[in-house]
């Protein structure tokens, strides 16, 4: 989904409130959606390519449901009201500084265990707590276990449900 100037969104983006990506697309070109006033989006596992920034600044964006394998960089920066954010379990890597100053945003649910988010690749400050953005987000929610974050270690630590 190309726009004519990689530096704006298109006009006739600005009133979409949902959306869910069919499988038939493959591609959502960098900053694609940015500034649009999405409420809620769903990006299939079949979706190959996303490039940066293709949701920033939604300021609208409350739920978001996640079903590729990567996360890009930056996607999510500056999404002030996301609250819901669901990864599928098949995520293998979640890039560099994707929830910036996703101010609202406390919790993440994987669909996996805590052994397989263990796995996941996490590229550098994609969870806005090592720079200039802290973040409020403190608990990875997984099925048998969540990751709660320490403040004052700045690390994530496990914490199994019913050891």
């Amino acid at each position: 989904m190309p726009h004519p100037d990689s530096s704006t969104t298109p006009q006739t983006a600005q009133g979409l409130k949902m959306l869910i990506l069919p499988d038939g697309i493959t591609e959502i070109e960098k900053a694609a959606f940015a500034g649009t006033r999405l409420a809620e989006l769903t990006v299939p596992a079949s979706m190959e390519t996303v490039g940066y920034y293709a949701f920033e600044s939604c300021i609208n964006l409350k739920k978001v449901w996640y079903e590729r394998k990567i996360i890009g960089g930056f996607m999510f920066v500056k999404c002030f009201t996301l609250k819901e954010f669901t990864i599928a379990s098949n995520c293998t890597e979640i890039s560099s500084h994707c929830f910036n100053y996703c101010s609202n945003l406390r919790e993440i649910t994987y669909e996996g265990g805590l052994e397989a988010w263990d796995k996941v690749t996490k590229r550098a400050n994609w969870d806005g707590h090592q720079g200039q953005s802290e973040t409020l987000m403190t608990k990875i929610q997984c099925y048998d276990g969540f990751m709660q974050w320490n403040a004052e270690n700045r690390t994530w630590k496990e914490v199994k449900e019913n050891a």
